[in-house]
């Protein structure tokens, strides 16, 4: 049965990509979180929306320890644990296909949840956080990256952010869902205060959007949606902040 959340938008590992270059965005992203978690080497991590592969991958390799992967696409999960023998990992991460608010895994089973929604199109933020809290242990950190109004969001652009599955939160907005989700000891930071949690510049974004999925990628683009997308990131309306808390005892 096809899963009705999913339609003709490119999927989330290709605007992953295509927005959030490894290089210049993803893996700078990747040493802020780990710099503010110093998580251990002994912690079994699961990560949620931060594409198929390469950031578990670069999990495994740079923190230790087990890394879970979730990607909602079976093809993306067989293309990852592809990469996760080459890359003699695959005895240290594990790759599913599942959602972010539909985890498919057992109560209290990992250390560390880091729960990527800056690009989670369709996704219920509000379950995700549930859900990281019904898999997390006791006492144990979630670090959710979400996207941000620094503002009042305008009507035109946040309707157009709406259609792409995408909805922004004011700050003390995120920080109370992680609260009703059972999480406590709440902090909250602007992850890329300087503004560049998007590729900036229309000729990178457009070549790697043809290599990812040709003119498919490079129209989906050049869309209304997308071009809203990143003029508000551009003009800081929209930020990117990483939230932590710990899961209470009871939650």
């Amino acid at each position: 049965m096809t899963d009705p959340r999913a339609g003709r938008r490119l999927p989330t590992d290709a605007l992953v990509t295509i927005l959030q270059p490894w290089d210049e965005i993803a893996e700078p992203l990747h040493r802020r979180l780990v710099h503010v978690l110093d998580p251990s080497p002994e912690w079994d991590t699961l990560w949620v929306g931060a594409g198929a592969a390469r950031s578990a991958l670069w999990w495994a390799k740079r923190v230790g320890g087990h890394v879970a992967a979730l990607d909602p696409r079976p093809a993306a999960v067989e293309w990852a644990e592809r990469a996760a023998r080459s890359s003699g990992l695959s005895r240290r991460v594990t790759l599913q296909a599942g959602w972010a608010d539909d985890l498919p895994h057992e109560t209290d089973v990992f250390d560390l949840i880091v729960l990527s929604l800056l690009l989670q199109p369709r996704v219920d933020a509000g379950e995700a956080m549930r859900q990281a809290a019904r898999v997390v242990r006791p006492r144990r950190p979630v670090a959710a990256l979400v996207p941000t109004w620094s503002g009042t969001p305008p009507e035109g652009p946040a309707a157009d952010l709406a259609r792409l599955g995408i909805h922004p939160r004011f700050l003390v907005e995120w920080k109370a869902t992680l609260r009703d989700a059972g999480f406590v000891e709440l902090t909250a930071e602007a992850i890329a205060p300087d503004g560049r949690w998007l590729a900036s510049g229309w000729i990178g974004v457009l070549l790697r959007a043809w290599r990812a999925a040709g003119v498919r990628a490079v129209s989906g683009m050049l869309a209304r949606e997308i071009r809203a997308l990143r003029a508000l990131v551009r003009t800081r309306a929209l930020g990117a902040s990483l939230i932590t808390g710990v899961r209470w005892i009871d939650a």
